[in-house]
């Protein structure tokens, strides 16, 4: 049976092994974070707030979730996940994955995202091809494998954010023409500000760390 929830839909914390039997719309937030869930099958196809998967650690991947999600998506620490196929093509808050020790791509993630994209401490991650073409807040910090800036946005309306990337030599993205960057430019050290300008047209300031 199909059914609609105007307001919230919080299951977290139950231990649910499946979602068959979810709304088919929620209005509000739809909440099922720390389950034992191995699929998504069973979500609803359009949420009006934010959708939290977090910590599902036996995910294995997001295909099933939402075509829609109006707030934020948060898919942090769900160990098995290795790539974003899945994902709704818009999200109307911010992205947020973190802690996902097995995710390479991000391949099949949304094309629109209104505000962070934040993609941090995902240890085998190795580019950035997948993003969203146009993000508010660029943020892919702490990813150790992180080898290439390729992929990322072509225009990110505040900052942008690559410190803790040993793995990074370059800040080359292959476009072939600066990203704009309407905030802060974030790098480590070893990068200096003229490479940075080589590849990112900076409308705030250039910080090393």
């Amino acid at each position: 049976m199909k059914y609609i929830v105007e307001g919230d839909f919080d299951v977290s914390g139950n231990n649910l092994h499946t979602l068959l039997g979810c709304p088919e719309r929620v209005g509000g937030n739809f909440d099922i974070f720390e389950n034992d869930l191995t699929s998504l099958e069973g979500c609803p196809k359009w949420v009006g707030g934010y959708f939290n998967c977090d910590r599902n650690e036996f995910l294995v991947s997001l295909q099933g979730c939402p075509d829609y999600v109006g707030g934020h998506f948060a898919c942090s620490n769900l160990h098995e996940i290795v790539s974003l196929e899945g994902c709704p093509r818009v999200v109307g808050g911010g992205f947020y994955c973190h802690h996902n020790y097995k995710l390479k791509t991000l391949k099949g993630g949304p094309k629109e995202v209104a505000e962070r994209f934040e993609i941090t401490y995902n240890p085998a991650l190795v580019s950035l091809v997948g993003c969203p073409k146009r993000v508010y807040y660029m943020d892919c910090h702490s990813n150790s494998s992180l080898v290439s800036l390729e992929g990322c946005p072509r225009e990110i309306e505040h900052a942008f954010d690559c410190t803790q990337t040993p793995a990074l030599k370059t800040l080359n993205h292959g476009w072939g023409e600066r990203v704009i960057v309407g905030g802060h430019f974030f790098c480590d050290k070893r990068f200096t500000e003229d490479e940075v300008e080589k590849y990112f047209e900076v409308r705030g300031n250039i910080e090393r760390f």
